[in-house]
């Protein structure tokens, strides 16, 4: 069977319309949620992050997650909770956005009666409930006399 030169270019530019048409949809039905909806304003103070990063440097392996079945626990080394006025988890879900959520505290003192189970005033525990299967970045920020200390840790919930 011979194919006329006419009908392999219709062909082919019919093939190659039905395949981009096929990638675009996909394209257009991925998630793209961002991290920030801020972007500016966070390049504006992009000197304070750094700052602000330097500063806590050395309290990177101050804070430890611990998973287990019931509750994901946040460990604090004693000298941050002596002398932390205020703290925030903030946990960044990598797959969806949705999955995002903050827990603040005004000390870790307040944390104790906040119905949040607290074994220690250096271990913070929350439900499992709060986090889905996924992957998440989570934002660890505490405060010494105004001054705002920040460390990042990875994990995994399986």
């Amino acid at each position: 069977m011979k194919i006329h030169w006419g009908t392999a270019i219709v062909l082919f530019f019919a093939v190659f319309l039905s395949l981009a048409g096929v990638f675009i949809v996909f394209a257009l039905r991925q998630n793209n949620d961002l991290v920030t909806d801020d972007y500016y304003e966070q390049g504006a103070h992009f000197s304070q992050t750094i700052e602000l990063k330097k500063r806590s440097f050395d309290y990177k392996d101050s804070v430890t997650i611990v998973q287990n079945k019931a509750t994901i626990a946040f460990a604090f080394c004693p000298s941050i909770v002596a002398k932390a006025d205020s703290f925030s988890i903030h946990c960044y879900c990598g797959s969806n956005r949705k999955n995002d959520f903050v827990v603040t505290h005004s000390s870790f003192t307040d944390s104790l009666t906040s119905g949040t189970k607290v074994s220690n005033p250096a271990i913070f525990e929350c439900s499992r409930k709060l986090f889905k299967k996924s992957f998440y970045t989570v934002q660890v920020s505490w405060w010494v006399n105004s001054l705002q200390y920040e460390v990042d840790k990875e994990v995994i919930i399986q």
